[in-house]
């Protein structure tokens, strides 16, 4: 191992290395001029923010850190497939290199805002959340991919603070070699041909076939070697005031429960990180390899007809002419800084709402609500009737036969977040988010217990209006 120019080792890995880190940390510098966090000096000498509360002069101390760690892990896959596909347009023309860049910059941009609201979102003590420090395990990558990889990520980075307005680190891009198995499997296939050549009489038609098809899995595992394989993962650091942004549950006996959805894209509401490495595996059992890439008809031919007539009009109208991968990943939305600027007011001294809880939805709505509110003299009864599933969700549940109580139990079912609110302060909040292009539903209430034993309960649950007690 050396750093000398001609070294292999240099050329691939320390080189690349520092190009890659080098590219992250000025796009996330670039990026964090904009970011809520720099806007506001409010990481000033003393920790404090100054406030001048009905004129009078006021410190409210931030009293702890909070760090928040999450990763998008093997969830990456159905973005790195995706790059693939992006990548092998621009090398057989189909798109030039500007038009791959930005299609690159979209994936990466949707992967990141998955890796902030799986971080940021978990800040669920009325804490603000000021940045992120993202750590990256990248495969080692041939040339014009790691270049595609580089410039597409940069942006997105950049893109993505100054979307969420929280600040980003890039910490360490470790570059890893390639798989040690599927070189092995390459050595011994090329082995192989070169042993068919040797002995097969190629005028044959079937010794030819069987030279075509040992050369096919060359170039095969050729280019699975080559493809990019990664890992990322994110730390948020949150601030918290020394006066709680959040109310005492047992102040009230009634609360809404308020749900927060994902913005729709040209109709298309997306499933959020979390339920992702569910989602890419249904999809390969109902489409195969490279199902991203194939279209909402696509998937229409490859289920039969008994299953297609029970998808709903309005999802089959929405997914008409897109491609499975725009109706699988979404734009994640990140709610921390709308919650904590707009509604907890974490620049001012009093919030505009009296909210007990924040509930980041990973999953099962009714269990993540219940566990969150975290007291059993409450009990949660919700209606989630009103509230738009993500299509990728209903399609699974139909060509697979996949439950409501196993959907609910994988997915937030458009239900991605929520709050417990005092009723009275709803149409403030619903005020609030409008002006911000969030929509609220109310999803019903929790209510103090007039019985010990009464149970929580859920709905009208997607596909098949399914009502769950637990």
């Amino acid at each position: 191992m050396t750093n000398v120019p001609g070294d292999d080792y240099y050329q691939s890995v320390i080189l690349r290395w520092d190009e890659a880190s080098g590219s992250f940390k000025e796009a996330c510098k670039e990026g964090n001029k904009s970011s809520l966090a720099y806007q506001n000096n409010l990481l000033n000498n003393d920790w404090s923010i100054s406030i001048d509360h009905e004129q009078t002069p006021f410190i409210e101390k931030i009293v702890a850190a909070v760090e928040s760690i999450d990763g998008v892990g093997t969830k990456v896959q159905i973005y790195t497939n995706q790059f693939e596909n992006i990548f092998q347009a621009r090398e057989k023309k189909e798109i030039d290199w500007e038009e791959a860049k930005k299609q690159a910059t979209e994936l990466w941009f949707r992967m990141l805002m998955d890796l902030k609201a799986m971080n940021a979102d978990d800040l669920r003590g009325g804490e603000i959340a000021i940045g992120v420090t993202n750590i990256i395990d990248i495969n080692h990558l041939t040339w014009a991919r790691w270049h595609l990889f580089q410039d597409s990520m940069s942006l997105a980075m950049k893109r993505a603070i100054q979307t969420t307005k929280i600040a980003m680190t890039a910490g360490e891009t470790a570059v890893l070699w390639s798989n040690a198995h599927a070189k092995y499997a390459q050595k011994t296939i090329k082995q192989l041909l070169k042993a068919l050549e040797g002995i097969l009489v190629q005028d044959t038609t079937t010794n030819k076939r069987a030279l075509e098809l040992t050369q096919e899995w060359v170039n095969m595992i050729e280019a699975k070697l080559e493809q990019i394989d990664f890992n990322i993962w994110g730390t948020t650091l949150g601030f918290k005031t020394e006066t709680p942004k959040l109310i005492n549950l047992e102040n009230y006996t009634y609360y809404d429960i308020i749900a927060f959805e994902e913005k729709n894209e040209n109709g298309i509401i997306g499933p959020r990180s979390n339920g992702i490495t569910k989602i890419r595996e249904s999809m390969e059992q109902i489409m195969g390899d490279w199902r991203e890439n194939k279209t909402f008809e696509d998937f229409m031919n490859t289920i039969d007809s008994s299953k297609q007539s029970k998808i709903p009009e309005r999802v089959i109208e929405v997914c008409t002419g897109k491609k499975l991968r725009d109706i699988a990943t979404g734009t994640t939305t990140v709610f921390n800084p709308f919650i904590a600027n707009e509604l907890l007011w974490w620049f001012e001294w009093t919030p505009k709402a009296r909210i007990a809880k924040l509930i980041h939805v990973t999953g099962n709505p009714l269990k993540k609500i219940t566990e969150w509110i975290g007291n059993e003299k409450y009990k949660v009864e919700l209606n989630i009737g009103a509230v738009t599933v993500p299509q990728i969700i209903t399609l699974l549940q139909a060509a697979l036969d996949i439950s409501d109580d196993q959907a609910m139990n994988k997915w937030n079912m458009g239900v991605p977040y929520a709050i417990v609110a005092y009723p009275w302060d709803h149409p403030e909040i619903a005020k609030l988010a409008q002006d911000k292009w969030f929509k609220t539903t109310v999803i019903w209430h929790a209510i103090t217990k007039i019985y010990p034993e009464e149970k929580n309960s859920i709905k009208w649950v997607w596909l098949w209006r399914s009502n769950i007690k637990f």
